[in-house]
């Protein structure tokens, strides 16, 4: 989790894998970034991983992409090779939300996207955001200075792939086109009380019905229009066996790089809503809705990496995704972004001793490649 005494280990491990002469700093809010050849008037080429995970992903989501770049780094700099632009990487401290509500903590912070208010942000035990980070002496400052301005030429951010893609294509590494950008609706649906013993099934206008048929409803929109999203957090009132809930409350979730399309969908989502909550005999309220941008990564980026991917006998493929992206906040103070996705068996945790060597050789010569050609420049 970000900022716990497990992630704090993590990070001082990673630095005694880096090359003896980075450069190593910490943001007031617990980045760290190491460099090597350092010039203020230097542009920066930027690898960027974190090490806290995400629920459920497993033990080694986040050690592969660490594995990689690191491995990066340490084979773009051998043979005494010389870049011309700053080199380095950035740990990200708290990208999942699973701890305090909200991703990508540390990217906000160092591109000055985060606020006083976020300070306050707790976990479950009720621990404050500003507390964890005070504890660990990171020079905390309100104003929350933005420790990037505009220098950095390329971001590449490594991550694991959690959808199982390129496990299907047996591909070790890919690009990524687009980060669909999230609209969340947090609904709720109240309806009368009937029972599951006696109410015969023409009947039954309930909740429940009224549940599966906006489920439904979203499934078919993500597959006609091959988008991410779904439901999460569903909670049903009364858990009483033989009585069918007369209260459910979810998260309704609806991903898009095209916010045209996604506006489109969400309005054609909400009037079919509102049927639905008639014919199911419901009322149906939307809580809340929050949205996020999608995030589009460089077109010159991805050409330049179809090239090296080639030259490394791997079919170059692109895809979209909808997990967190700390490129979408570096894009606020770089040239050019982009995503790397790395082969992880069947999409979640692999066991230690299937984890495929060969997959993270090749990633380590590709990604190398794309680095030492961004530097040379």
């Amino acid at each position: 989790m970000g900022y716990s005494e497990e992630e704090d280990k993590a990070i001082n491990y990673v630095l005694k894998l880096l090359p003896k002469n980075f450069e190593i700093k910490t943001d007031n809010i617990g980045n760290l970034i190491a460099m090597y050849n350092e010039d203020p008037s230097a542009k920066k080429v930027l690898l960027g991983i974190h090490l806290d995970t995400i629920p459920f992903s497993g033990k080694y989501s986040s050690s592969l992409p660490m594995i990689v770049a690191v491995g990066s780094i340490n084979k773009l700099l051998e043979k005494d090779f010389y870049p011309k632009k700053t080199v380095g990487l950035i740990i990200f401290r708290a990208t999942s939300p699973n701890r305090f509500s909200r991703g990508c903590i540390g990217s906000r912070g160092a591109v000055g996207e985060l606020n006083e208010r976020d300070l306050y942000l707790s976990d479950k035990d009720g621990v404050l955001l500003q507390d964890e980070i005070i504890k660990r002496s990171l020079g905390l400052s309100s104003s929350f200075p933005t420790f990037f301005k505009d220098d950095i030429y390329t971001f590449l951010e490594l991550e694991s792939d959690f959808s199982g893609i390129l496990s299907e294509k047996s591909i070790p590494i890919c690009m990524v086109k687009n980060q669909q950008g999230p609209v969340i609706l947090k609904l709720s649906i109240v309806g009368k009380i009937q029972y599951t013993c006696c109410t015969p099934s023409n009947l039954i206008k309930n909740p429940l019905n009224a549940f599966t048929k906006i489920l439904d409803l979203l499934y078919k929109m993500m597959k006609e229009n091959k988008l991410f999203g779904g439901v999460y957090e569903i909670n049903m009132e009364p858990k009483v066996m033989g009585v069918f809930p007369t209260r459910i409350n979810f998260n309704l979730d609806l991903r898009s790089p095209d916010l045209k399309l996604r506006s489109e969908l969400l309005n054609n989502l909400k009037d079919m809503i509102n049927k639905i909550s008639e014919e199911e005999s419901c009322q149906i309220d939307i809580l809340s809705q929050t949205s996020h941008s999608p995030h589009i990564f460089s077109d010159k980026l991805i050409e330049i990496s179809k090239k090296i991917f080639l030259k490394n006998n791997i079919k170059p493929i692109t895809i979209d995704t909808g997990i967190l992206s700390n490129a979408r906040w570096m894009s606020l103070v770089s040239q050019e972004t982009g995503m790397f996705l790395l082969r992880y068996k069947k999409g979640n945790s692999p066991k230690k001793e299937e984890i495929n060597e060969n997959d993270i050789i090749l990633s380590i010569d590709v990604v190398s490649e794309i680095l030492k050609e961004r530097v040379s420049l």
